[in-house]
């Protein structure tokens, strides 16, 4: 008997058995731990498991999910990469200020390159102001860090 299946990004969500989704017919509490944004894994988030708990590496994450799908999790969190500080940790005003005072630089990768395709410019269906629209999201997207991805388009 397996207690708890620890999912990352929605991989292992859909494993099946006699057409029932296997964790809800055993019975296992599935964490599934999600790093991209929620909208890449509506599929996964919205399948009907029995203990599906859902954590999220941003508490904007969180948000979206429980925006888009309320009441449709057993529960949803932030859990960052991380950790979560402790009481006794002292606060760090500005992002300038914690900058100064790390010590170790934290890389977070994802698939950005120098190259960026925009291939929206390609569509012949787009309205002819969409690309500009896309052009500018993406552009705030890439060079503004602190950038949310549902709140910018």
């Amino acid at each position: 008997m397996v207690d708890v299946a620890i999912n990352i990004n929605g991989v292992i969500g859909k494993l099946s058995y006699n057409g029932q989704n296997i964790f809800s017919a055993t019975n296992t509490i599935f964490l599934g731990l999600y790093i991209d944004h929620p909208a890449y894994h509506i599929s996964c988030l919205s399948d009907n498991i029995k203990n599906h708990l859902v954590c999220f590496i941003d508490k904007e994450h969180v948000e979206y999910a429980n925006g888009i799908l309320p009441n449709h999790h057993k529960i949803s969190f932030f859990l960052p990469h991380g950790g979560l500080k402790s009481k006794n940790c002292k606060t760090i005003g500005s992002l300038d200020e914690y900058k100064k005072q790390k010590i170790v630089d934290i890389v977070f990768s994802g698939t950005f390159n120098s190259h960026i395709e925009k291939s929206w410019h390609k569509q012949d269906s787009f309205p002819k102001y969409i690309p500009a629209i896309l052009d500018e999201v993406s552009d705030k997207l890439i060079f503004d860090d602190k950038a949310v991805l549902h709140k910018t388009l």
